[in-house]
C-alpha cells in the first residue's frame, strides 16, 4: 500500500477518534485561534518515506515528519480539542511548543524494520546513524527518543504511523526556521541500508 493511500485510510480512523467532540463545546478562546491551512496537505508537504529492501522483502521502512510551526500549531489544536484543554492550558502548551521549535528542529520518525532487536534507534550500543544536512552542515541529533504514547494518541498526529512500526522524536539544535528555510536532507543508515529523505518533500 503506497504512502498516501495509508495516509487517507489511517485519516478515518483519526476522525473517529476525535470526531465525537462537538465544535460547539471548544471555548471560543481556543477555536478563534485555530490553525489554518488543511493538516493533511501540510502534513504531505514535510513528511518523506522511504523502503529498503533485500529481494522482495523490506528490511525497514522509514516514515520521518519535519515538525514545523504550522504543524506544530495543528498538532497542539488536536489536542487541545482532544483533551478538553482550558484557554490557559492551551496556551501555555503553544508557547512551549513554538519556544522549543526556535531553538531546535524536531523530527518525528515511524520506523520499522524486519527484526526487532535492530529497531534501536534510541540506544547508546545502536549502529545507526542518524544526521540532518541543512545549509552545507551535517548535524547530529541532540537526542534520539522511543516515544511511547498510545498508539490511537501517535495516529491524531501523524496517521501513517502503523503498529508494526516503533516511534521516534529525533531533536537536532538548529532552529525550526533554519531548516525550512532552505532544503535539507535527513539519512537514517542502518545495518541493512540507508535512506535519505528531502525536505520539503520532492514530488
Amino acid at each position: 500500500m503506497n504512502r498516501h493511500l495509508r495516509l487517507v485510510l489511517q485519516l478515518f480512523v483519526v476522525m473517529s477518534i476525535v470526531g465525537c467532540r462537538s465544535a460547539s463545546t471548544i471555548p471560543d478562546e481556543i477555536k478563534n485561534d485555530s490553525p489554518q491551512g488543511d493538516y493533511k496537505s501540510i502534513l504531505e508537504e514535510w513528511t518523506n518515506s522511504d523502503k529498503v529492501y533485500s529481494g522482495l522483502k523490506a528490511d525497514f521502512i522509514v516514515d520521518a515528519t519535519l515538525k514545523t510551526r504550522e504543524i506544530i500549531e495543528h498538532q497542539n489544536y488536536k489536542d487541545a480539542v482532544r483533551l478538553s484543554w482550558t484557554p490557559e492550558q492551551f496556551r501555555e502548551n503553544r508557547q512551549k511548543s513554538l519556544y522549543e521549535a526556535s531553538a531546535e528542529t524536531h523530527f518525528f520518525v515511524s520506523l520499522y524494520t524486519e527484526t526487532d532487536d535492530i529497531n534501536n534507534l534510541d540506544k547508546s550500543s545502536s549502529t545507526w546513524n542518524v544526521f540532518l544536512d541543512v545549509g552545507g552542515r551535517r548535524l547530529q541529533p541532540k537526542q534520539v527518543r522511543r516515544l511511547f504514547d498510545e498508539r490511537e494518541v501517535l495516529i491524531t498526529h501523524y496517521p501513517y504511523h502503523s503498529i508494526w512500526a516503533r516511534p521516534y522524536l529525533i531533536r537536532f539544535e538548529i532552529p525550526t526556521s533554519d531548516v525550512i528555510g532552505t532544503t535539507s536532507t535527513l539519512t537514517i543508515a542502518g545495518p541493512r541500508g540507508a535512506s535519505k529523505l528531502f525536505y520539503p518533500r520532492k514530488n
